[in-house]
């Protein structure tokens, strides 16, 4: 075709552009995983390989209708085609290049971002800085029933016996168990309520293209080793509480004063279950769902989530475990495995309901 020539530079420079492709895919270290760079590139980065391949493949096309000079007008337009996607794969290399941190603040190897939270229980006064320790008008909210003073009224009792293990991210919480053999009455409880203050830090922040931190969320998981009990009369319990409308009374109170001070954390927390499931009046689950609590930019006061329980009688399960025994609710924060767009640890507290004492 006498035109073609015409456009022989544009298919060349679309031919070195494939070469250019083919090389970088081949050599392109790991970085390109989800989950390094800002949310708003981050399609060029995920999407990058797909767009080399497709791209390599227009601009063959167009080289192989360029030798055998046919179809002018589609090779121009696979040219074209190919010649941008190749230039945006390339714009994503580059950017999972530059966004990804070298080494360092548990980057996790290869230069891959990856999240390194550390968590703590701090504790703060009830009706102090949190004041998310007042059941009767803090926690838990609707659609749950407030642990005291709620309709019906709960009358459950504040946690006071706590004893704490920071250098172990571990809490006792100690609870004196009036046993009552009727029929109609369980055990009592002389503590069964209590919400725990948990601060968590983002240690590497991930820089954005704009120049500030980017955003890296945080999920929680809850595990517990028993669910269910034996009342003193004989009958089934529950060791937390529950209904058939909101669920377990055991979870987590989502982001609250990001990047508050230990004595500027002063705002209610939202509070929503462990698990998505609803079994009342049968026992939870001993494992429950990985729930996202919020964000962090790395913030070096760090961000406030909490771990609240609301007891039911089960805790007794009469006439065993006896005293000094209990139950333990381990509670995960950090990075959800269940997901792949992000990288990052998980840190793990413990907070352990111990039978001081029956009567």
């Amino acid at each position: 075709m006498r035109h073609i020539k015409k456009h022989k530079m544009v298919v060349r420079f679309a031919l070195a552009l494939a070469v250019i492709g083919i090389a970088m895919l081949v050599s392109a270290p790991p970085v390109a995983a989800a989950g390094t760079v800002d949310p708003a590139l981050q399609p060029l980065v995920d999407y990058m390989p797909t767009m080399f391949i497709v791209g390599m493949i227009c601009l063959l096309l167009a080289g192989l209708l360029y030798w055998l000079e046919v179809a002018e007008l589609l090779m121009i337009a696979l040219a074209i085609i190919g010649g941008l996607l190749m230039i945006l794969a390339t714009a994503g290399f580059l950017i999972s290049l530059m966004a990804a941190p070298s080494g360092g603040g548990g980057g996790g190897g290869g230069g891959v971002y990856s999240a390194d939270w550390d968590c703590e229980f701090i504790a703060l006064a009830a009706g102090g800085p949190g004041g998310a320790h007042d059941a009767a008008t803090e926690f838990p909210d609707s659609p749950f029933t407030a642990a005291d003073g709620g309709t019906p009224d709960l009358d459950k009792t504040i946690g006071a016996s706590l004893v704490y293990d920071y250098a172990n991210n571990k809490v006792t919480w100690n609870i004196d168990v009036d046993d009552d053999q009727t029929t109609t009455e369980a055990a009592w409880l002389d503590e069964d309520a209590y919400n725990f203050d948990i601060r968590c830090k983002l240690l590497n922040g991930m820089p954005s293209a704009t120049g500030s931190n980017t955003e890296i969320p945080a999920w929680g998981h809850i595990d517990v080793t028993r669910t269910a009990g034996t009342r003193d009369n004989g009958s089934f319990a529950r060791v937390f509480y529950g209904d058939s409308t909101a669920g377990e009374y055991l979870g987590f109170g989502l982001l609250a004063d990001s990047g508050a001070a230990a004595d500027g954390h002063d705002a209610d927390h939202t509070y929503v279950s462990y698990t998505g499931q609803k079994p009342y009046p049968a026992a939870g689950p001993l494992s429950g769902d990985w729930i996202a609590l919020g964000t962090s930019d790395a913030d070096p006061d760090g961000e406030w989530f909490s771990c609240w329980i609301v007891l039911d009688s089960g805790l007794s399960d009469y006439s065993s475990p006896t005293i000094d025994t209990g139950v333990t609710v381990t509670v995960s924060i950090g990075t959800s495995p269940m997901q792949t767009q992000w990288k990052g640890d998980i840190d793990t507290l413990t907070i352990y309901m111990n039978i001081d004492t029956r009567t």
